[in-house]
């Protein structure tokens, strides 16, 4: 409510003065010596398959790389949803979409009225009875800051829970349909300055970065060498009336053309990772006395014809699930790559074991992977996704490569075995 008020609006001041009274009240327990700073950085919308250290043969992401020649690279990690707002609250909670309830999509509404009150869009929030990772590091005596850039993971859809501090306000809700994204060097601006101000350790730091997302149009000179020698008539603002936001079946492209908006997604990635690099730099060069736990992973995918559409949130194939998730804890493991299948719900029970955060309490569906980092063995799990943006689907990965899609939109039921099929082509139901 705060984040959503104007500044000038007499109700502002109020609602600050409650929020700082709420936040007050807060037990929290004394950190102990030994719990590190953590750092988790979430890509929005990034491909694993576009990642160097996941096998991409472009160099987009020489950061990320970097960072995982040092850390434990889980090679298959399945996403618990192919659109933002229920993947991360999956991510916070360590609950399936279905569970946290934050699941049932988007309805478009008027733009916001002068009074600021309402966003231009409104989606279910994620409820507070649910206990979210910022609130398990809060609680056990870190400070807390979240810097987000994509207007469905701001504060009015429930997700600054357990922040101290959480980077939204009035104007982010004044985007038209959400169409302009804060770009990942304003987002380290921001980081930056609240760092210079003096980080109380133990920290927990959520940096969000939105720029793979549509739509594409790079700063130059990233992903200038991808998209060289194209003399087609797409331009990146033109693409914006190909890649489509409803699945709506796209325009006929030539292979130049499809090449072309790859190489533009290409782009912002190589972009997001230089300023992931500045980032880390700024994070490393801080004058702390505990070790850092440093965790990128992404949302979701994207699709590029994969499956006859572009962009996300509507099927549950691999282009959309499959996200990268590495943990580089130098100070207590040495790197390695896990094959193990694991899940986005696993991420919020894995960071509060490495941090030594009591969890035994919860109702996580996820899991703790520290483990598999220590180079032990863990069960086998089959992993579940859900869409609910159109038609209620639901899939089933299996422990042994078997892809099982359900929908009620059509309905149907859909087999691949990724194995033999990895990218989905031929149906076995």
């Amino acid at each position: 409510a705060l984040a959503a008020t104007n500044r000038d609006s007499p109700l502002y001041e109020n609602r600050r003065q409650e929020v700082l009274r709420a936040s007050a009240s807060i037990p929290r327990d004394r950190a102990r010596p030994e719990m590190p700073n953590v750092l988790m950085v979430v890509i929005d919308t990034l491909r694993a398959d576009h990642v160097g250290a996941y096998g991409y043969g472009y160099p987009t992401t020489p950061n990320i790389d970097l960072l995982a020649d040092r850390a434990a690279v889980f090679e298959t990690v399945v996403s618990q949803a192919p659109w933002t707002a229920p993947a991360m609250a999956s991510l916070f909670t360590g609950l399936y979409p279905s569970v946290h309830g934050l699941d049932g999509g988007i309805v478009w509404g008027e733009r916001a009225a002068s009074s600021g009150d309402l966003p231009f869009a409104v989606q279910k929030a994620l409820p507070p009875g649910h206990q979210t990772l910022a609130e398990f590091f809060r609680q056990a005596g870190y400070s807390t800051a979240g810097f987000v850039s994509n207007l469905y993971v701001n504060s009015i859809f429930g997700f600054a829970q357990g922040f101290d501090h959480f980077d939204d306000d009035y104007a982010d809700y004044n985007f038209e349909r959400g169409e302009v994204k804060r770009r990942a060097e304003v987002t380290n601006e921001r980081v930056l300055e609240w760092l210079r101000v003096g980080v109380k350790e133990p920290f927990f730091l959520l940096v969000h970065y939105n720029d793979p997302h549509w739509p594409y149009d790079p700063p130059p000179p990233y992903g200038d060498g991808f998209i060289a020698g194209y003399d087609g008539l797409l331009t990146p603002e033109k693409t914006r009336e190909v890649v489509v936001t409803h699945r709506e079946v796209p325009p006929p492209l030539s292979d130049q053309d499809l090449a072309y908006i790859i190489g533009l997604y290409d782009g912002e990635i190589q972009y997001v990772d230089a300023n992931l690099g500045k980032l880390l730099e700024a994070v490393r060069e801080l004058p702390t006395a505990r070790d850092l736990v440093t965790v990128l992973t992404a949302d979701h995918g994207e699709e590029f014809l994969d499956h006859g559409a572009f962009n996300h949130g509507y099927t549950l194939y691999e282009e959309q699930t499959f996200v990268p998730f590495i943990v580089s804890a130098p100070a207590r493991f040495d790197p390695l790559r896990v094959s193990q299948q694991v899940r986005l719900i696993d991420a919020a029970p894995t960071l509060l074991e490495l941090a030594g955060v009591d969890h035994r309490e919860t109702n996580f569906q996820g899991r703790s992977l520290v483990p598999l980092m220590a180079g032990l063995d863990l069960e086998l799990l089959d992993a579940f996704s859900e869409a609910t943006n159109v038609g209620n689907q639901s899939a089933l990965r299996s422990i042994d490569s078997l892809k099982l899609i359900h929908s009620l939109f059509d309905p149907q039921w859909l087999l691949f075995d990724l194995g033999s099929d990895p990218r989905e082509l031929n149906d076995l139901a």
